[in-house]
C-alpha cells in the first residue's frame, strides 16, 4: 500500500508559521510520537551540500532542524545530525549553514560521514551491496530532511537524491564517475541505494526551494510548503506535481517505476493535510539537463554554464 504524503502550508521559517506547520505535517504523516520511543538515537540527515548560508536555499534550513530536534527531545529521544557535504569541510559547512548553532543549542553532535560500513542491497540486479556511513546503521531511527531543489543533472532533488549523502564524500564521487555513462544507470543506482537504507520518515523543507541552476547555483523560490511521508518515492511523486516538474526532469521517479519501488502514480497516493491543488507552484524554473556523465571536461562545462545561469538569475532578482 502506498505511503501517505502529508502537505502543510508554511509561508516562512518564522516561528509563528513554522511551529504549527511542523506539528500539523508530522501529525498527519506519523504521528512522530508513534515512531519514536524514549531513549532511541535518531539520526537527522539534512541536505548540507556545501557551506552556503541558509538564505541561499541550497541546504535544509536550520529552523526546520531546530524544530524537529526539539520535538525529538520532548519525546525523550537522542538526536544527532549528520551528512557528507560535497563541497567544503565539515567545520565550514556546519557553521555557515546554521547547523552547528542548532547542535550547540541542544548539545548535539554533528556527524561528518567519512567512513563506510556494509549495506545489503534490496536490488541485487542494480548492485550486490552498498556502502553507508556507520552512523546510519548505528542509529535506532533515521529521519531524512531534504531540501526541495531543481537539479541540473537529475531534474530535481528531494527525498531520494538526498539519501545519496549517506555515503562518504569520496565514495559519492567515485560511484558517480563509475555509473554515469548513462543517465538511467546512475538514476537506478541512486533509487536502489535510497530504497536499501533504513529510513523511517522523510520531512522535506519546501518552504523556500531552489530554482534554476540547482543544486547549488540556483536562486531561492518561495514554495511555502512542508511535506512528509514514510515513503521517499511517494513523497517525491507528490512534490514533482507540487512544483510542476517536467517529464524530462523526473529521472529518479522513472527509475523507481522501472524498478518497482514505491508508487509513482499520483492518483494512487493518499494525501493528508492541506489540499495539493491549493499549494501548487507552476512557475518554478528548471535548467536544461546537463546529463550525469562525470568527467573533467563535462564538469568544467557544467560549472561554466551554471556560473552563467547564476549570474543571470541574480541579475533577474535584482531587476525584479
Amino acid at each position: 500500500m502506498p505511503a501517505v504524503v502529508a502537505l502543510q502550508a508554511c509561508p516562512s521559517y518564522a516561528p509563528e508559521h513554522l511551529e504549527p506547520a511542523l506539528d500539523a505535517v508530522l501529525s498527519a504523516s506519523g504521528p512522530l510520537g508513534s515512531l519514536v520511543q524514549a531513549g532511541q538515537s535518531v539520526l537527522l540527515k539534512p541536505n548540507l551540500i556545501s557551506d552556503e548560508p541558509p538564505e541561499r536555499a541550497a541546504t535544509t534550513h536550520p529552523a526546520v532542524l531546530d524544530g524537529l530536534v526539539r520535538r525529538l527531545l520532548d519525546l525523550g529521544a537522542r538526536p544527532l545530525i549528520g551528512d557528507a557535504p560535497a563541497w567544503g569541510g565539515p567545520h565550514a559547512v556546519s557553521q555557515h549553514t546554521g547547523v552547528q548553532a542548532v547542535c550547540d543549542r541542544y548539545g548535539l553532535r554533528f556527524a561528518y560521514f567519512h567512513q563506510h560500513a556494509h549495506l545489503p542491497s534490496r536490488h541485487p540486479r542494480v548492485a550486490r551491496h552498498f556502502h553507508v556511513a556507520p552512523e546510519v546503521l548505528e542509529a535506532d531511527l533515521v529521519i531524512n530532511v531534504p531540501k526541495l531543489k531543481a537539479h541540473a543533472q537529475l531534474g530535481f532533488t528531494a527525498a531520494q537524491k538526498n539519501l545519496y549523502g549517506c555515503l562518504a564524500r569520496r565514495e559519492k564521487a567515485w560511484h558517480h564517475f563509475a555509473r554515469s555513462r548513462h543517465d538511467s544507470v546512475f538514476a537506478r543506482y541512486l533509487v536502489a541505494y535510497a530504497d536499501s537504507l533504513p529510513v523511517t520518515l522523510h520531512l522535506c523543507d519546501a518552504v523556500v526551494a531552489m530554482e534554476g541552476a540547482g543544486p547549488r547555483m540556483g536562486t531561492p523560490k518561495q514554495v511555502g510548503v512542508l511535506a512528509a511521508s514514510r515513503g521517499a518515492v511517494e513523497l517525491d511523486t507528490v512534490l514533482a506535481d507540487l512544483i510542476a516538474v517536467p517529464p524530462s526532469h523526473r529521472l529518479l521517479l522513472d527509475a523507481a517505476r522501472d524498478l518497482g519501488i514505491g508508487e509513482t502514480d499520483l492518483a494512487r497516493i493518499a494525501l493528508a493535510g492541506d489540499p495539493l491543488d491549493a499549494l501548487r507552484v507552476n512557475d518554478l524554473r528548471y535548467p536544461t539537463l546537463l546529463g550525469v556523465f562525470f568527467s573533467p571536461y563535462r564538469l568544467l562545462r557544467g560549472l561554466v554554464r551554471n556560473w552563467s545561469l547564476m549570474r543571470r538569475d541574480r541579475r533577474m532578482a535584482e531587476v525584479g
